[in-house]
């Protein structure tokens, strides 16, 4: 629908067919006024006509004609004169509901009785954010009838001038005195609490303090605009590009990584500046290029360190953000804007080495080594350990296998040739003279056997130093030539 259409035109180019096609669950698109006209007249009856006929024959809405049993209505009936009564309803108070009446018009079952829930949810009835089973107690237990109620608590958080000076931070106890008491008493506060940190809505996040304080960041209530704050260019950097930057994503970043707020915390709502192993971290949010440049300055042997603590941080929230679908990036060192696969070029150093050299893709103004942009970007096995009691799932690649060994040179054949040659003709020489001096072909076949043993033997360690026999076939070896009085 446009409306403000008063002439019977709009100035929106819209492209009807293509939209529809993209979009299925466009029927039309109605222009409509609401100035005393006679086209402002007819605009709405028809869009009033293409709604009714909408609903009544359109297959996708086929649940909207789908009977309701009386019980039902019964209900919805009641629920609607309470919400002009009292803003919520208590869990009990709507079972009680359902239970009223004999048994044909009674709603007892469990299951239909959340059926029945959701439906109003669905109608705007009621707001019931609890309808999920693992839901909070707090969201379970209680249904809103006025949406008007909550709007009202989140709005007098967010203009409450001590929340901006605390930098968007508040505690539980603060709603006592932010929130009127006859409106909003304290055994509500849970309720707003969970509703504010729901999924839906990702209003405010609870911070990582100690058990018995409870704190938690308005991210609205953080300034819009990041402060000039200077960043030396010879910084280490980092990138993340995403299919997708959720609003809460850098929120939800600041929380997690709260233990490492500067002393006097520099945050706003697309970014931080964090203090991590003895260096200064910038991490900076764009939702228009849709990616989170970090940047790391501080002693040179600590920079990695600090980037991978950051990482693990950012892994962390990825994970609660699949939507996001991120990709590592890494800046080039003196021309930050461009930047190359971080995967693709631990991909490259496994084919190519590291001393492989290169212009990545773009209009590069210089070839890179692949050592030189992997130096310091890499993941610290050292701060692999645990964040905030838990561990951050850091994606990891599986390890290559092995690399083949080379196939020999012809000087390398020609030496093993020549050592096998010298070898059995030794032994050659020593069974004629154990054979001259003992007499007896026990005694040269002995001689033989301990010769070859000593032969294979020798062959066997050659192969393992060049690589050619692993650690496990050179133990079996040597294990099945080992004269048998040894075993």
């Amino acid at each position: 629908m446009i409306n403000k259409c008063d002439d019977g035109t709009h100035n929106l180019r819209l492209d009807v067919t293509t939209l529809q096609t993209a979009y299925p669950n466009i029927i039309d698109v109605v222009l409509t006024s609401c100035e005393p006209t006679e086209f402002a007249h007819q605009s709405i009856t028809a869009l009033r006509r293409l709604i009714a006929e909408t609903l009544a024959t359109d297959p996708r809405l086929a649940h909207v004609r789908n009977p309701i049993p009386e019980p039902w209505l019964r209900v919805k009936t009641a629920v609607g004169d309470l919400a002009r009564e009292q803003s919520l309803l208590e869990s009990q108070a709507f079972v009680g509901l359902c239970n009223q009446g004999r048994a044909p018009d009674r709603i007892s079952d469990v299951d239909e009785q959340r059926s029945l829930l959701r439906l109003l949810n669905d109608l705007g009835v009621v707001v019931a954010h609890g309808l999920a089973r693992d839901a909070p107690a707090a969201l379970r237990e209680v249904t809103l009838l006025d949406p008007n109620w909550l709007t009202g608590a989140v709005y007098a958080l967010l203009n409450q001038p001590q929340v901006l000076r605390q930098g968007g931070e508040f505690a539980r106890e603060d709603l006592a005195l932010w929130l009127d008491p006859d409106r909003y008493p304290p055994e509500r506060y849970e309720y707003i609490l969970d509703m504010m940190q729901s999924a839906d809505l990702g209003l405010c996040f609870r911070l990582p303090t100690t058990a018995d304080e409870e704190r938690y960041l308005l991210p609205e209530a953080l300034p819009s605009s990041a402060p000039d704050y200077p960043w030396p260019d010879e910084s280490l950097r980092f990138r993340y590009e995403y299919g997708y930057l959720p609003p809460g994503m850098i929120p939800r970043f600041i929380v997690h990584a709260h233990r490492n707020l500067t002393t006097s915390p520099t945050r706003w709502r697309t970014g931080v500046v964090l203090d991590v192993e003895g260096c200064r971290v910038l991490v900076k949010g764009d939702r228009e290029l849709r990616r989170v440049d970090i940047a790391v300055t501080g002693p040179a042997n600590r920079r990695r360190s600090a980037l991978s603590v950051v990482r693990q941080y950012l892994a962390y929230v990825h994970e609660l953000n699949p939507e996001a679908d991120p990709t590592a990036q890494v800046p080039l060192p003196d021309d930050p804007d461009k930047s190359v696969g971080y995967s693709w070029l631990i991909d490259l150093e496994e084919r190519e080495g590291g001393d492989f050299s290169f212009y990545p893709p773009g209009e590069a103004n210089r070839r890179y080594t692949v050592t030189e942009l992997l130096a310091g970007v890499r993941l610290d096995p050292r701060t692999m350990s645990t964040i905030d009691g838990v561990e951050p799932p850091v994606k990891s690649r599986p390890s290559p296998a092995p690399p083949e060994a080379p196939p020999y040179t012809p000087r390398q054949a020609m030496h093993l040739g020549v050592f096998m040659l010298g070898a059995l003709i030794i032994l050659v020489f020593i069974v004629f003279g154990v054979y001259s001096i003992a007499g007896t072909a026990a005694a040269a076949a002995a001689v033989i056997a301990s010769a070859l043993t000593g032969v294979l033997a020798i062959t066997a360690l050659m192969l393992r130093s060049s690589g050619r026999l692993s650690e496990e076939g050179l133990k079996e070896l040597l294990n099945r030539v080992r004269p048998s009085e040894e075993r």
